[in-house]
């Protein structure tokens, strides 16, 4: 879901083609791609990642925890519901953005898309914390005992949220073009330049790449201090002194 919705915030609203591919797609639009391209469209993946981030975490707080309260399997599907309708209610708003002024799509539209997903966390994480509170605990969480593929899909889903950043910042400065305020002030100074199509993607890559050296980089460091602490109790158990073990 993360990567699907990365993709269709990504699309841009007029593809750059020669006059040949213009002339196929009957315009600079893509008669596909171009519907996600507008705005509309991208604010409602943005909130439907938001919705997917927190139900990764709600499945995180309730991973090996048994619910003891009665109520426990209806509230279950009740939260199930909530995220559905919240989901369906968030596309709902972003099709009928299309029909819609884009004033009206910016100051209605937007807004109830943004309530419904505080709704949503405001509703489900205190009944999640109802549930938990009389859970019987089945298996505690230990870090390191998990499949590759857990550790897989948490690295790229930090890949795609820092993509997405790192796109609304090129977003936030292309959108002014060459003013400083748009329509009033027009920025003149030399530094009015807006970077091409290839060397915001190359950017935003080479950001996002050096966003996991550093994440791989903090793990090296804790796996170190993990060693020497089996060394130390290595030593420990050996009798021997470190000079001599060493």
């Amino acid at each position: 879901v993360m990567a699907l919705c990365f993709l269709v915030w990504l699309t841009p609203h007029s593809l750059v083609a020669s006059i040949e591919e213009a002339r196929k797609m009957g315009g600079t639009f893509h008669p596909l791609l171009g519907v996600f391209g507008v705005m509309s469209a991208k604010l409602t993946v943005v909130n439907i990642m938001i919705l997917t981030t927190f139900g990764s975490f709600l499945m995180y707080w309730r991973a090996g925890k048994q619910m003891t309260a009665p109520w426990a399997k209806f509230a279950t599907w009740a939260q199930i519901a909530l995220f559905f309708l919240a989901a369906v209610f968030i596309i709902y708003l972003g099709v009928y953005g299309y029909y819609v002024p884009a004033i009206y799509r910016v100051n209605v539209l937007s807004v109830l898309q943004v309530l419904s997903v505080l709704a949503i966390l405001l509703l489900v994480t205190p009944l999640t914390a109802l549930m938990l509170k009389s859970a019987k605990e089945t298996s505690a969480m230990k870090w390191g005992i998990m499949p590759r593929s857990s550790q897989y899909v948490l690295i790229s889903n930090g890949m795609w949220i820092v993509l997405t950043m790192t796109l609304m910042g090129y977003v936030r400065s292309s959108s002014r073009t060459y003013w400083h305020i748009y329509g009033i002030m027009r920025d003149n100074s030399a530094y009015a330049y807006q970077p091409k199509l290839w060397e915001a993607a190359f950017m935003m890559v080479t950001c996002t790449f050096l966003f996991v050296l550093i994440v791989a980089f903090i793990f090296w460091l804790s796996g170190l201090s993990k060693k020497a602490g089996h060394d130390e109790k290595a030593v420990a158990a050996s009798g021997k002194p470190a000079t001599a073990q060493h």
